[in-house]
């Protein structure tokens, strides 16, 4: 884990000496069940990948993130590719952490800082079927926090820190390669993500985050 991490800033590093004119958006998660024990990283499965439906078809949780403008529309609706910022990343089942590099400065007037909207950041879930269309699961399959809006400045890394997801659907009964999930509860549950703007637990719409320079 130590190497990993070292090797992820290195990366950050040479990203912003690159770039210094962009900026670095940087989330890590953890998945948990719905008794919140752990299910990755550091829990009884090694990876998001693989899971079974209860069909026994396989399927892997990956984790996306998109940049979004921070406007009402976007709030609404972050899909379209007119409101991405950057394109949106969607990391592999085997990692705890995503980075997207040279992203532009949410202002670019750096006497208008003070009034910068920042971005609307959003983590979610895509669950990826081995045989089928990957799709974003409603909430009431895996709950996830809402957007969060940070703001990006030249040469610094806007830190989104630890999203917590909690896979309401996993069968409760069974742990690690055995435990299925209802995938179809997954497309047909009610989602709201995208729709929540304002403050989350640890930050509020016009923080920035922990942001750093390097």
């Amino acid at each position: 884990m130590r190497t990993s991490l070292l090797a992820g800033l290195a990366v950050i590093a040479i990203a912003l000496g690159c770039g210094a004119e962009h900026g670095v958006v940087e989330v890590y998660w953890q998945f948990e069940d719905a008794t919140l024990d752990r299910i990755y990283p550091l829990g009884y499965r090694t990876t998001t990948c693989s899971f079974l439906d209860r069909s026994g078809a396989k399927f892997d949780i990956r984790v996306q993130l998109t940049l979004a403008h921070y406007t009402d529309a976007c709030a609404e609706d972050h899909t379209p590719s007119s409101c991405h910022v950057v394109e949106p990343q969607r990391f592999d089942c085997a990692r705890a952490r995503g980075t997207i590099t040279d992203v532009p400065p949410s202002t670019a007037d750096a006497s208008a800082i003070d009034s910068d909207p920042g971005y609307l950041m959003i983590v979610e879930p895509v669950i990826v079927p081995a045989d089928g269309e990957a799709f974003v699961p409603a909430s009431t399959c895996i709950g996830r926090p809402g957007p969060r809006v940070r703001r990006v400045r030249p040469g610094r890394i806007a830190d989104l820190e630890v999203h917590e997801f909690v896979v309401h659907a996993l069968d409760p009964d069974a742990l690690g390669d055995l435990a299925r999930v209802d995938l179809d509860a997954c497309q047909s549950g009610e989602s709201d993500t995208g729709t929540d703007t304002g403050t989350d637990s640890t930050t509020d719409s016009t923080d920035t985050g922990t942001d750093s320079t390097t």
